[in-house]
């Protein structure tokens, strides 16, 4: 039984580690994003859609 759970445990760790790294990532894209004022103006454009006014 103990060995089943580290299994699963493990399993488990190494999920969120990627989601970890995954979350990481998609920081970076955003402040790369930022750097980028075409991009900036994409995404409000978006943000301003996604809102019914």
């Amino acid at each position: 039984v103990f060995e089943e759970l580290s299994v699963a445990v493990q399993e488990k760790d190494s999920l969120s580690s990627e989601l970890h790294v995954r979350h990481i990532a998609i920081e970076q894209l955003f402040k790369n994003c930022a750097k980028l004022p075409w991009l900036q103006i994409g995404r409000a454009g978006v943000k301003a859609s996604n809102n019914p006014v």
